[in-house]
């Protein structure tokens, strides 16, 4: 966790559509602001928590009382972690809570009236603040009841990432029509199936960048990418770096 700062906007102010060159996680902590983010227009009070991934084009309105925002940009290692847990980072997913406000709030006390201890206060409370936000998020997932024959055709895109599976194959093994698939798996996990295939992709490739005598060109082609330079540009757009700076920073 790195680049924690409480964000103070102006009562009626807006951010114009831009994206950031890292993720991020933000929790409002007073006031409120509407958003346009993944084709999505939300209104976010004090306990909402939002992802940011690296990239996303946004806009923010500041409602009448301006507000004020816990920010801060997650490791490495903690978006794997909620990655793995089947958080749909890429679909700038949000969620919202009394606790999340209230660990929010903590982590602000402790940044303006800190003492030697604080440092230690603030890590935990970041670090409850997170998997806060994957159980909320997976209990709603849990609610949501998905249909065997979709969850068929996601195990089929979790076996082989790399495959080159098309909307019209996979709709072909389940005797579904492809723009039916393709609005039921939206409506169902939060993204496209080209969506799900890149990140999925990303995953296998993240594994594979642990084998240090293992070629880039070589990670590209056997997690499913077209070439090494596109590897590289949605590697840097998810993890906010390169792959081999990525590589170099865990040897």
């Amino acid at each position: 966790m790195h680049d924690l700062r409480v964000g103070h906007y102006a009562a009626g102010s807006g951010m114009a559509p831009h994206a950031h060159v890292e993720s991020s996680f933000t929790i409002v902590l007073q006031g409120s602001y509407y958003e346009r983010i993944v084709g999505r227009d939300i209104e976010h009070r004090p306990g909402s928590m939002l992802f940011y991934p690296a990239g996303e084009t946004h806009s923010q309105q500041f409602g009448r009382d301006g507000a004020h925002k816990l920010i801060f940009s997650p490791s490495l290692s903690c978006l794997a972690y909620l990655t793995d847990e089947k958080v749909r980072l890429p679909q700038a997913p949000y969620v919202g809570s009394m606790l999340i406000r209230e660990l929010a709030n903590r982590v602000a006390k402790e940044m303006r009236d800190g003492d030697s201890f604080s440092s230690m206060v603030i890590e935990g409370s970041v670090l409850e603040l997170m998997a806060t936000f994957g159980r909320i998020y997976e209990t709603g997932n849990r609610k949501r009841a998905i249909p065997s024959w979709l969850k068929e055709v996601r195990e089929m895109l979790e076996s082989q990432p790399e495959d080159g599976a098309t909307h019209e194959t996979l709709a072909l093994q389940i005797h579904k029509h492809p723009v039916h698939l393709a609005k039921a798996f939206r409506k169902a996990y939060g993204e496209t199936i080209g969506e799900c295939q890149r990140r999925l992709r990303l995953n296998k490739a993240e594994l594979l960048l642990r084998k240090r005598n293992m070629a880039l060109a070589d990670i590209a082609l056997q997690s499913g990418f077209s070439s090494q330079s596109h590897f590289s540009r949605s590697f840097k757009c998810a993890f906010g770096t390169t792959p081999s700076r990525y590589r170099a920073e865990r040897s």
